[in-house]
């Protein structure tokens, strides 16, 4: 007895490492089968194993037995087995696989003798039953209690093997499906006209498609590199954008100078698991050159046609108003009736071709923004006075949800009032009853306006149009003015002059609510994108570029003593001194720099450098109600004598 214990020892053992040498279930039972007999002496033995809607019924033959002791063995066994299932399991249900069934020689004594002895074990794995070990005898009483306890310690350690095989098999099946349909994304990825970057959790870059690397002009050993590249800037702002918002895609155009002259629109979304978790993000780079080529033909049209007739509109209005005037001598009143609905549609066309030169003005980037300190909550006040008419004929009411403090900003006045006339005006236009209300939030980084209503809202398939030029949502035929489609169009590229963002929440038959930011701090990315396309239409119109840089020198401790909020008018201060002594595109960063980007060459700059210097030494600040006296660094680099871009010229 003890022999046979050490031998079932050894042979328990023996289960997992021999597990571990294959790689799939078959072989293994087929093993187990076979050293079975070593556990305890039985004619026929049998595993069955669930697997799903199946069993398998895996069949050995120590020795060869009549029909009816197997057909009685099936029976028993799947009885067994329905009895640890909870199951009604029939015999046709069975797959059957006889692994020995042909080798067994025919013993003509005992064939005709019947299954006398039969026992089952459940094949069990942290209380998940796989199957069960059926053996069967033709000798009566021949399963000793300790060779049964023997048996059903070696089925536990079988199961425990066949679990642990079914899991490999599983990942060895997920992974050729993983592989095969990393090879077809692949192949996919390749063969796409559009290029594709992927990143990983951590923004890593894991995958640039050929398109991508032909676009971006990397070989393959830069293939997932682009630090060094100017594209960099603009690929790491995107990601930065999509991270600190809640929106699904981010856009962003890029111009790019090398390895050739291309517009790329990329476009950036999250890929998430299936609890939600970034796992990655896509980005989808397209050549929109030859699109923009075409647009700024249409817009170069649309910007000549309506200067050309400008001219002759204002001569009409003014030869119709001196007649309906009378100086030109009596008219009678049908004359002046006629006259007056004309004098209404030549203004009307005005407005349409005003339209039209912003709108061509802010796609050629020649939109020029006379920026100042401007209290924008008394802005908003002024405009909101201009509307009350009209709300109050229509029985709306406006509301102001904004705090009583000024809120301070560096903007263009004129132009901050046609966005808010446009989106209130909108606003009063498709809403029939209810508020229009307006809010003004003063934030860190930012002043946050939005405008909402309770109209007839937007239909979701429409948003993602709203901003498009000559589009209109929600026009109703009949009387009234029909507007050009371009309000919106040209709001948005105000608030991105302004390096701010312009978005629409809407419901259809809810309401709608325009929101915009107006950043009080430019980022670097944005700064350097900004200085960098100065530089390329420098370059085109044979320009030289300088950029000054002006710091507030011991700026951490003004912060810790006086705070964000009282140093934000401060530097804005201090914009405005410098713009009084070098004109230029002008950007104030998070850590009290400002950075003016001027059209003058090396030996103006080299004057109008000492000239802020000493400007800036003599002048006395206001941080709040104290006056103060600072120190300042101010330095200038010059195009294309220091550098040709934007990221060296402000190192």
């Amino acid at each position: 007895m003890a022999e046979d214990k050490i031998s079932v020892t050894d042979l328990i053992n023996q289960v997992g490492s021999q597990a571990l040498s294959l790689v799939s279930s078959e072989p293994f039972i087929k093993w187990v089968l076979e050293k079975a007999l070593l556990t305890i002496e039985h004619d026929v033995s049998a595993i069955m194993l669930s697997d799903g809607a199946n069993i398998k019924y895996y069949l050995w033959f120590n020795r060869h037995v009549n029909e009816q002791y197997l057909a009685d063995f099936k029976a028993k066994s799947t009885q067994a087995l329905n009895g640890l299932l909870n199951s009604s399991i029939l015999e046709k249900d069975l797959e059957v696989i006889a692994f020995n069934e042909g080798e067994m020689a025919e013993d003509t004594a005992k064939s005709s003798v019947g299954l006398a002895s039969f026992h089952c074990a459940p094949l069990t794995v942290r209380g998940n039953i796989l199957g069960a070990f059926a053996i069967s005898s033709s000798k009566p009483d021949v399963f000793l209690v300790y060779r049964v306890n023997m048996f059903n310690v070696f089925a536990s350690q079988v199961a425990l093997a066949i679990d642990s095989l079914a899991a490999r098999e599983q990942v060895a099946r997920q992974s050729r499906i993983i592989e095969r349909d990393s090879i077809t994304m692949k192949n996919a990825f390749s063969g796409m006209s559009e290029g594709l970057i992927m990143t990983d959790e951590h923004d890593k870059i894991v995958l640039i498609n050929p398109a991508a690397r032909r676009m971006l002009g990397l070989d393959g050993e830069k293939s997932r590199v682009l630090s060094d590249d100017f594209a960099w800037s603009a690929f790491s702002s995107l990601l930065k954008e999509l991270a600190g918002t809640d929106k699904r895609l981010v856009s962003k155009e890029l111009d790019l100078e090398k390895p050739y002259k291309m517009i790329l629109r990329l476009d950036a979304t999250s890929a998430k698991d299936s609890e939600g978790k970034k796992i990655g993000v896509v980005v989808l780079l397209r050549d929109i050159t030859r699109e923009k080529e075409i647009d700024r033909m249409k817009t170069e049209f649309i910007s000549i046609v309506s200067h050309e007739l400008r001219t002759p509109l204002t001569t009409i209005r003014e030869s119709v108003s001196q007649v309906l005037d009378g100086i030109l001598g009596a008219t009678t009143d049908q004359q002046r009736e006629f006259l007056s609905i004309c004098l209404d549609d030549i203004d009307r066309l005005t407005r349409i071709i005003n339209d039209l030169l912003d709108i061509s003005k802010i796609e050629a980037k020649k939109l020029d923004l006379k920026k100042q300190m401007v209290d924008i909550s008394g802005l908003v006040k002024s405009v909101n006075l201009f509307f009350l008419p009209r709300a109050k004929d229509k029985d709306l009411s406006i509301q102001n949800k904004f705090s009583r403090e000024p809120i301070v900003g560096y903007v263009d006045k004129d132009k901050l009032i046609q966005v808010l006339n446009n989106l209130i005006g909108n606003a009063i236009k498709f809403t029939r009853q209810g508020i229009i209300e307006i809010s003004l939030k003063d934030a860190p980084d930012s002043i946050e306006c939005s405008v909402s209503d309770t109209g007839k809202g937007i239909a979701t398939e429409d948003i993602p149009r709203v901003f498009g030029k000559f589009q209109q949502f929600g026009r109703i035929d009949g009387p009234g003015e029909k507007g050009t489609g371009l309000g919106l169009s040209i709001a948005k590229g105000i608030i991105e002059l302004h390096h701010g963002k312009m978005w629409v929440e809407s419901k259809l038959g809810e309401g709608t609510k325009f929101n915009f930011t107006l950043p009080k701090y430019i980022d670097g990315p944005t700064m350097q994108s900004a200085i960098d396309k100065k530089i390329s239409e420098a370059k085109l119109d044979f320009k030289k570029i300088s950029v000054f840089v002006i710091g507030v020198k011991d700026y951490l401790r003004l912060k810790g003593e006086f705070g964000e909020e009282l140093l934000y008018p401060f530097l804005l201060s201090i914009v405005d001194t410098c713009k009084k002594n070098v004109k230029g595109i002008d950007f104030l960063a998070g850590n009290g720099t400002v950075v003016i980007a001027s059209e003058i060459d090396r030996q103006a700059a080299a004057s109008a450098c000492d000239q802020l210097e000493d400007v800036l030494a003599k002048s006395i600040f206001q941080i709040g109600d104290k006056p103060v006296r600072l120190l300042f660094s101010v330095r200038f680099s010059s195009f294309p004598e220091d550098a040709d871009n934007a990221k060296e010229l402000l190192l």
